[in-house]
């Protein structure tokens, strides 16, 4: 065979493997695609035995002579409770009712330095001492940055919890080379799933200034949480571990942040393309991504319209469009996968049961869908201002906290159906097939909640709001986040009318029977006394 022939033959076989290569990306999209379907789907199995379970327990009860059925949370149950809970947690009752987040001392100091867009970065997860078997009981801060991080001690304490709500679970890698490859595929580009979540402690130092992106008084502090597994050597193997990587700001650009969080794991992986670096259980952020997280601290600022580029040269730039307007700037990651798992009619009424302080719970083994449904609410309430206990995700050791006797919007990944009927919360089951039976609430709750006659924005509701994509709720697509922004809009202009009406006592508002409900709300009057201010 002559040199040309060798060519020839060569030029082929570049062509056969680039043609495999499309192949296998092709493939592998579409494998992601399924296993992230399966999760989804698994999740509703268990909670279908769950619920199945308790149905037939209840039937069994129901169905025995002479033997009346338990009715869990009659008598001091619900008391007795609270009280561990108050004790556990050291929390006080305020006479206006509040009581404050998950925050042993009720408070967290913090530098609120405005021109931060981050205020800390944490790694959380288990050391390798502690893997010696397939449960891990401890959640541990094993990184933070900068040096200097303002968080004080205390918070970077209770973070974990947040973060690993339900604890860790580890797992021995027995096939270890396939295990270290797809350690970080999930996240090897920015796609949102059901490992991006975000949730909150409320921040004591409030700080108020004239801003148009919310939480300017730095009244919570988000937490930008992706979890990943990573492969760490134990004292006697070799283990699978979930971490997280979490991002706290007092910015809701919830978008940006976790392209930064998302390329920084991008850069764990390429500090990891050598196996044995991997097996090294290496804890510590690297250069590249003290880098990475040095060019957010200088990011610009968020003006309407601006376009942010920033990054360094081993991943792709982080490029973010600012909204035209900023007080919009956590809709479209917040409301679309709130607008995609309810039928709208259980939609609006949802908002205004919240809008009329009754208790709130979502329940999800996905902590993105979830945590996102409950800052929707928070978002779609604006310029009313929340005052009472809000939760993303309510730590498993603490789900008492959902039966204390005060309004919250909170989140979990499951609650026990007898629970569930024994409390006086509107409970919306995000993993229940029929998208129709996913809000839950008692004959009380249903008559003690007024839809206002005429809503203004009902008709231009009904006409966007569509059919829910239950099976795509982080859908991305321009034609889907341009209607979380009408939707947001509808909301924020209904609100509007009935604040300024009430202000200039206009007798249409006033007497309003909805209004008359809403003007006896802890939010309502905290919105006026801060427009008063």
């Amino acid at each position: 065979m002559d040199q040309n022939d060798t060519q020839a033959e060569l030029i082929k076989l570049q062509k056969k493997y680039n043609d495999l290569k499309k192949v296998y990306k092709k493939l592998r999209t579409a494998y992601k695609k399924l296993k992230e379907d399966y999760e989804i789907d698994k999740g509703q199995i268990q909670f279908l035995r769950k619920e199945n379970e308790h149905l037939k327990t209840k039937y069994k009860k129901n169905n025995t002579k002479g033997n009346k059925p338990t009715e869990i949370g009659q008598g001091n149950f619900v008391e007795e409770q609270y009280s561990q809970f108050l004790v556990k947690n050291h929390h006080r009752i305020e006479s206006s009712g509040k009581i404050g987040q998950v925050n042993p001392d009720q408070s967290v100091y913090l530098d609120t330095n405005e021109s931060l867009i981050y205020q800390g970065f944490f790694i959380i997860g288990p050391k390798p001492e502690t893997l010696s078997k397939e449960c891990i009981q401890s959640d541990i801060l094993l990184e933070y940055y900068p040096p200097n991080c303002t968080i004080g001690t205390n918070i970077k304490s209770i973070i974990p919890l947040l973060c690993f709500p339900n604890g860790i679970t580890a797992e021995k890698a027995l096939y270890i080379n396939d295990k270290a490859r797809s350690t970080f595929d999930d996240h090897s580009s920015y796609h949102r799933s059901r490992k991006y979540f975000i949730t909150t402690i409320r921040n004591e130092n409030i700080c108020p200034k004239n801003s148009q992106i919310p939480n300017s008084e730095h009244e919570l502090l988000y937490l930008i949480c992706i979890e990943f597994d990573d492969l760490v050597q134990g004292s006697d193997a070799k283990w699978l571990v979930p971490k997280c990587y979490c991002l706290a700001s007092f910015i809701p650009a919830f978008e940006l942040h976790f392209k930064l969080v998302s390329s920084l794991l991008m850069l764990r992986k390429i500090a990891c393309v050598d196996i044995s670096l991997c097996e090294n259980a290496r804890e510590e952020l690297s250069n590249d991504e003290k880098i990475q997280l040095d060019c957010y601290t200088d990011c610009e600022e968020l003006v309407p319209g601006r376009t942010i580029q920033l990054g360094i040269e081993k991943v792709d730039m982080i490029r973010y469009q600012c909204p035209s307007d900023l007080s919009a700037i956590d809709v479209s990651w917040t409301c679309i996968p709130l607008i995609n798992s309810l039928v709208l009619e259980d939609f609006v009424w949802l908002i205004f049961a919240v809008a009329q302080e009754k208790s709130v719970v979502f329940l999800s083994g996905n902590l993105g869908l979830v945590t996102s449904c409950i800052l929707a609410l928070h978002t779609l309430l604006r310029p009313l201002k929340w005052p009472n206990l809000i939760i993303p995700l309510v730590p498993h050791s603490l789900l008492e906290m959902i039966e204390a006797p005060i309004p919250l919007i909170a989140g979990a990944t499951y609650v026990d159906p007898a629970v569930r009927d024994s409390l006086s919360i509107v409970w919306v089951l995000l993993d229940e097939g029929n998208i129709n039976e996913r809000l839950q609430k008692n004959s009380e709750i249903t008559k003690e909640v007024i839809v206002p006659k005429n809503f203004i924005g009902a008709k231009a509701l009904e006409d966007m709001y569509g059919n829910p994509s239950p099976m795509n709720v982080f859908s991305d697509s321009q034609d889907v986040i341009d209607k979380s922004f009408r939707i947001r809009e509808v909301f924020r202009e209904f609100w509007v009318l009935i604040l300024n009406g009430y202000i200039k006592n206009e007798k249409k508002i006033v007497e309003s029977e909805f209004v008359k409900v809403l003007a006896g709300t802890q939010m309502f009057t905290c919105t006026l006394d801060q427009i008063d201010q």
